[in-house]
């Protein structure tokens, strides 16, 4: 199986995704697991330390004191969902699993197996 794993920013978003990834691998050994993350941001170093690959993409948030900034994040937010569908199209994910703005990164990818995180271990009973 071949799973995604998208999300990040802080830790309370990456450690469970981490945490997952070692419940997928550790259920089946020989799944691939990739890590989609914002570049510039903790899960860029995080997520390697813990044995995954990532791939980063330019996506930032919008600047609320600079309303100015956000034509530069308008335009990193267009490349960014180019190139989430083409990680999805290149990858092949037989599931992912996506965390709050990330969602929006896989359902723009037309990706129809996407489990929000938190649900993702009943869904696949590792909790047992």
């Amino acid at each position: 199986m071949k799973y995604l794993i998208s999300g990040g920013g802080t830790g309370g978003h990456i450690f469970p995704a981490v945490s997952i990834a070692n419940a997928l691998r550790e259920a089946d050994p020989n799944c691939e697991i990739l890590f989609v993350g914002a570049l510039g941001r903790m899960e860029m170093e995080r997520v390697p330390q813990a044995g995954y690959k990532i791939i980063g993409l330019p996506v930032k948030g919008f600047d609320r004191s600079r309303p100015w900034r956000n034509i530069r994040v308008v335009i990193d937010l267009i490349r960014s969902m180019r190139q989430a569908r083409k990680i999805v199209r290149d990858f092949r994910p037989d599931q992912a699993v996506a965390r709050q703005a990330m969602l929006d990164f896989i359902e723009a990818c037309k990706f129809d197996n996407c489990v929000p995180q938190e649900g993702y271990i009943n869904s696949l009973r590792l909790d047992k």
